[in-house]
């Protein structure tokens, strides 16, 4: 008697631990490149709590517009609410819900050891770009360079700034310019230079000359994965994790 009791019981706990993992599955996700590094924080939290798998794919905000726009889809889509919203309205996404994640700025790097330059204010800003020899920035990032053009014309620093500009084609390449110390300062999304190795941060651009991307995750799936991830995003530690990567 007491042996099938054991078996029973023994039975009941087998099928309580394998059951999540039997019910696992994959979450697609397409990822402004922007908030890559923020989502890459939240993934393994909800991995092990969830037992699902998470695939990531990412692009320059111009490029996932087209894909989306074209027709591609997946389960969530993390992107700028500018976007998202045109994407809608176009009749292009249809989404369930989305959720806030967080505020996207302009700002400024250099390598890392060196005195941080100030660019708090327009002045400060203003004086750090034209003591610097040279200045990088992401061509590929087409929302940011285009911004930091804006700002350069608002302090009247575009011709005399002209001959210090280096444009290269991607983030990755204006963070290993600057590790390396090829280039003396570079102006980019300010989450783009947070825990890259030789680098650091030194600072958002001043509010006069900033330009914020509100970005947020929109659920296409009406799956219980898609619904357990928005709601994993949206808890309010696990945002405080997404801002650390360098969003406000």
């Amino acid at each position: 008697m007491m042996s099938g009791i054991f078996w029973r019981t023994c039975l009941v706990a087998a099928t309580l631990v394998v059951s999540p993992l039997a019910q696992a599955e994959t979450l697609q996700l397409l990822v402004v490149d922007i908030a890559r590094n923020g989502i890459q924080q939240l993934v393994p939290g909800f991995e092990k709590l969830y037992h699902h798998q998470v695939v990531i794919q990412s692009a320059p905000a111009s490029l996932l517009l087209q894909r989306l726009e074209a027709g591609e889809r997946a389960d969530i889509v993390i992107l700028d609410a500018v976007s998202l919203d045109r994407l809608e309205a176009q009749k292009k996404l249809r989404y369930l819900e989305t959720a806030e994640l967080g505020r996207a700025g302009l700002g400024v790097a250099v390598k890392a050891g060196g005195t941080l330059p100030a660019v708090f204010t327009e002045d400060e800003f203003k004086t750090s770009l034209t003591a610097a020899r040279s200045i990088a920035y992401a061509e590929s990032e087409t929302g940011s360079a285009a911004q930091f053009h804006i700002a350069l014309s608002r302090l009247k620093l575009a011709s005399q700034t002209a001959t210090k500009l280096r444009p290269l084609a991607r983030p990755d390449m204006v963070e290993r310019a600057l590790a390396s110390g090829e280039i003396d300062l570079a102006v980019g999304w300010a989450n783009e230079f947070v825990s890259r190795p030789g680098i650091v941060l030194a600072g958002f651009l001043p509010h006069s000359l900033q330009k914020w991307l509100v970005v947020r995750a929109a659920r296409l799936s009406d799956g219980e994965p898609a619904r357990a991830f928005i709601d994993h995003i949206a808890d309010d530690d696990n945002l405080k994790l997404f801002t650390r990567s360098g969003f406000r």
